[in-house]
């Protein structure tokens, strides 16, 4: 299987969650903003799913902030109710997720925004090109997720 392709498979799995509206574009991210991938740590600080089901410990000392991410993109729903972003890391980012990646198979890593768990997919392999999707099911927390990484 092709790196995209295994790449792909990662992301999908990475995160199935919810929302949007069919529009699709790249959003112009505010790179200040808290969140970005995490890794889980038994030692690390509390955060909660956003539907507030669960909860895991995060490290924050190796996390993958928004300042490390190059774009995002809204794509347009592919299936019914299920919505997506697209992101593609900078160099920085891409090392760092290549590495989170290694020390995480077989584990989830998650993708934060705020101060709450939106995703934490499993990682299936290594992802070395800095590339991935988070899929979510409901259109209006993926309005929010939007809303919130905008400038």
């Amino acid at each position: 299987m092709r790196i995209f392709d295994s790449t792909l498979l990662i992301i999908i799995g990475l995160l199935v969650l919810t929302s949007c509206s069919g529009q699709s574009g790249v959003i112009e991210i505010d790179r200040s903003k808290i969140g970005g991938l995490y890794e889980i740590d038994e030692n690390g600080r509390e955060y909660a799913f956003y539907n507030g089901k669960e909860s895991f410990k995060l490290n924050t000392l190796t996390s993958i902030s928004f300042t490390d991410f190059d774009q995002i993109i809204r794509m347009k729903p592919r299936f019914e109710g299920v919505y997506s972003l697209y992101f593609e890391l900078n160099d920085i980012g891409i090392l760092k997720f290549k590495e989170m990646t290694e020390r995480n198979i077989g584990k989830p890593i998650c993708f934060v925004i705020g101060n709450k768990i939106m995703a934490a997919p499993t990682v299936q392999v290594a992802i070395p090109n800095g590339q991935g999707e988070i899929t979510i099911a409901d259109k209006n927390t993926m309005d929010e997720m939007v809303n919130y990484l905008k400038k």
